[in-house]
Formats: C-alpha cells, structure tokens, sequence
C-alpha cells in the first residue's frame, strides 16, 4: 500500500476489537494511526492537531455523539472542509448513503471491516500530504464530497498488492465462531485474530448482565445501544449466531416492539453471548501466553507530540498514563489498547525517559496486554507514584534531561 505510507488516520469507533483490527492492518500498511472512541474524542483529537491527519474512519453509531454529528461539527470549520471522511457503517441502505453524503461524508465502508476494501477506498480519497506537497495536486478538490471519486488506473494498481504477507494457520474450533468468517476479517493473520478473540473475550464480559438489565428498562434505547454494539463486535469475530440474535434485538428495539419481546431476544442474545464467552474462556485459557505489543510503526498515543522537544514529549507522557492509570483501576478493557499504544510511544522516546523507569513501563505494558490489569497497575505504580506530575516528570526524564 505504497499510496497510503506515511498517511496520518484517525479511526473513531467505540468497539474495541473494530479500533483495534483497524489499528493492526492500517499501521501494517505504514500508516500512522490515532484512536478515538467516539466523536466528541475525535473533535478534541482534531482540534489538538488541525493539521495533524490526512482522513478519519468515522463509526456512524456511537454513545455521546456519533459519526454524523460528528462529522456535521468539523465541516462547519473551515479548516476540515477538505478533510477526507470516511463512514464505517454496519447499515449500507440505499437511505443510509444517502444520510452518510449528505452529512459531509466522502464514502463509507461496511462493517464488519474487510482489508480490501478498507485499503481500496482509502485509496480513493487519502494521500499523505507530503505526498500531495510534491505532486501539486489539490487537496480540496480531492476530498470534496461532491466530487466524484477518482479513478487513476495507476494508483489503483499500487493498491491492488497483498494486503497481509502472513498465511492462513490453523485455529482451534471454538464453539459458536466461525474461525473461516473471522480470520478473512483478520486478513488471515492468525496471531491479529487470536488477539481478537482475547479482547471481545475481556471486554464483552460485562455485557450479558448489561442486556437483563437493560430488558427490565421501560426505555427500549439502552437495550438497542448494546445490541447495536454486540452485533458489531461479533461479526468482526465470526460469532454469526450471536450476531444474528443481537441484529433481532436491535431491530426489535429500533421498531419499539413490545417489553416482553424485548426480555425474550434480550435473553436469547445473552444466552448465546455466555456460552460464547465460557467457550471463548476454555479455548484461549489452554493458548500460549501472546507475546508483548508488537511494535508496530506509526501509532500514536493520543495527546503524545512525537514532534516536540523532550520536555513537551515527557509531559504529554504524563497525562496519558494518568489516564491509563483510571483505565486500569476501572478495569476498562481499552486499557490493553492502550498499553499497545504506549509500548509504541515509549520506544520512540528511548532518549527521553530513564531506562529502569521506561523498562517498568514496558513490564506494566505487558502485563495490560495479557489482561492482567492488576499486575499492571502495580507495576505502573511503581515506576511512576501517583501524585505531583511535575515531580512525576522529573522521575520519568533521563538523567540532564530534567524538565
């Protein structure tokens, strides 16, 4: 994907197995990758660096604001008109394209997100803008929503090639997931699939409870939010029979059909996601421990200025772990996304932090990576107290490199 190396994307989801499988194939591509949760991360992201991205990947149904508000707000500043959008969408109607175009979207990609045609359509719209600085070509003409996509035989070619150099291998049978559905979303890359499968295991543990709960609510939306989302995060696995009881239910809920039909596919769907969930437990228990966060080029840590001086680089350090540090003590299951990020950050600022703290951070990383959200509090804690940033700054920096 040489058309796309070096572009800077911002891929805005609230599921993360989807953030992550974005993460995985487009930084293998070269690209460097931001996330955001929902669209109201996505702006304050933007609005930090406004010229900080070449196109964002927008999920169109988010909690606190969705893609299309979203996208409403940063093409009502003149300094994103041009910015290339691209909706990520599990509804491709005819309506729905109609709606995604005429919010200030470029293009869409279905969901479950499929490699090709996430790079296809990447093509279409996003260039480097070094790359554009070269050629003289006219950016604001190019991700003009009104414009026709465009269709140079050349760079379609460059991105024709192999999308992942890694074979198919084989994976366990799992109960409930078709392993074959899964691993093409997956690009066939076992290991990304496996890693998969770990993180809708942690992060989908709380949502059987969430959907008896919801069912009990006269309110129907909270019960849709959480069916609209399971069914996203189990087509991306291959979980169809959980995505189907989670579509029914979604679409039960967006009808307004009546509370006892809502309890009977509300227990439907989490009767299928627990067995999936014990299945999953079984299968990944009896694996080989995965190895540390690949280090992967060109994902960054929100709010981590690669670009500035070393004082600048180890201060926006400190506020991310503070934040990691609540995502850990709440065991919010992004906190192992972000220890993939941080892994990252901390190895491109080897020069700026101590090396028996910075191998410390990388240990609490490893940890969050295998879901061990204890273990890697306690070792976030010891290289760096809670307490005063500024002292915590000083602790981080290398020795003549005090703040």
């Amino acid at each position: 994907m040489r058309v796309l190396t070096g572009a800077r994307i911002l891929v805005v989801d609230d599921i993360t197995v989807n953030r992550d499988l974005a993460e995985d194939l487009l930084s293998r591509a070269g690209v460097a990758v931001t996330l955001a949760a929902n669209g109201a991360i996505a702006l304050d992201l933007l609005r930090q660096s406004p010229e900080g991205f070449d196109g964002v990947l927008m999920d169109c149904q988010m909690p606190e604001m969705d893609g299309y508000e979203a996208t409403r707000r940063l093409r009502e500043d003149p300094r994103w008109r041009a910015l290339p959008v691209i909706a990520l969408t599990a509804n491709a109607t005819g309506a729905d394209r109609v709606r995604i175009l005429a919010t200030g979207m470029n293009d869409h990609i279905a969901k479950p997100l499929r490699a090709d045609a996430l790079f296809e359509t990447l093509a279409r719209w996003v260039r480097p803008r070094a790359a554009d600085a070269a050629d003289g070509s006219d950016a604001a003409e190019r991700a003009d929503p009104a414009r026709e996509p465009p269709a140079d035989d050349e760079e379609m070619a460059a991105a024709d090639g192999p999308l992942c150099a890694e074979a198919p291998s084989p994976v366990p049978a799992i109960e409930g997931l078709e392993a074959r559905t899964g691993l093409a979303t997956a690009a066939n890359n076992t290991a990304l699939y496996l890693r998969l499968l770990r993180v809708f295991h942690h992060t989908q543990k709380a949502t059987a409870a969430g959907l008896d709960e919801a069912a009990d609510e006269e309110d129907p939306q909270p019960l849709e939010r959480l069916a609209h989302a399971l069914r996203g995060a189990s087509a991306t696995i291959g979980a169809m029979t959980l995505c189907e009881a989670a579509t029914a239910l979604e679409e039960a809920c967006r009808a307004g059909a009546p509370a006892t039909r809502r309890r009977e596919l509300a227990a439907t769907a989490s009767a299928a996601l627990r067995r999936l969930l014990q299945a999953l437990d079984q299968t990944l228990q009896a694996l080989p421990v995965p190895p540390p966060p690949s280090l992967l080029p060109g994902v960054l840590l929100p709010g981590a200025d690669l670009a500035a001086s070393p004082t600048h680089q180890v201060a926006h350090l400190m506020a991310d772990l503070a934040r990691w540090r609540r995502q850990l003590a709440s065991h919010d299951g992004v906190a192992a996304e972000t220890a993939d990020m941080l892994s990252r950050t901390l190895d491109r600022m080897t020069s700026s932090l101590d090396p028996a703290r910075a191998s410390q951070l990388r240990e609490a990383a490893q940890a969050a990576a295998r879901f061990d959200f204890e273990a890697a509090l306690r070792l976030l804690d010891a290289a760096m107290p809670p307490g005063n940033d500024e002292q915590a700054a000083v602790r981080a920096s290398r020795p003549g490199s005090t703040p």
